[in-house]
């Protein structure tokens, strides 16, 4: 499973409109999309901004640019966002997912069309991280794999 990072800022009053143009105009495209395996949108408060970070889950390199093209490392961003914001990356990060730590309110599941705050939507069972039994202190689960 692979990760592409994003990031832009928008003004407090325009951050609204973006998340709601990713909501209604980019995902349910993306959804259609062969190796699409969900989304996240992240915000904070800056200054006098805020910065947004979207992460696209994808399960392959051959996905990924099947929707950014040749130019895999470029962010694609419609006008109609652009226009929202007051600065965008130009460039975009991949990252491949080592590890998903699954603790309560939390999965490691694909769902692209499951945004319940708590889910990590997209992301795959790839490696999860063991909890110490409530009765063995310390002690680690036996594995069920």
């Amino acid at each position: 499973m692979i990760a592409r990072f994003w990031s832009a800022q928008a003004k407090p009053e325009h951050a609204p409109a973006y998340a709601e143009h990713l909501s209604t105009q980019v995902l349910p495209v993306l959804r259609h999309l062969p190796g699409y395996a969900g989304a996240m949108l992240l915000q904070r408060d800056l200054a006098d901004e805020v910065e947004i970070v979207v992460i696209t889950w994808w399960q392959s390199r051959d996905a990924i640019q099947a929707f950014a093209g040749d130019r895999q490392d470029r962010a694609v961003v419609a006008s109609e966002a652009a226009v929202l914001l007051t600065r965008a990356d130009e460039y975009v990060r991949h990252y491949d997912l080592i590890l998903c730590d699954e603790v309560e309110g939390m999965r490691c599941a694909p769902s692209p069309t499951s945004f319940a705050p708590g889910a990590l939507p997209g992301v795959p069972e790839v490696a999860s991280i063991a909890r110490p039994s409530s009765s063995t202190p310390g002690r680690f689960p036996p594995s069920n794999r």
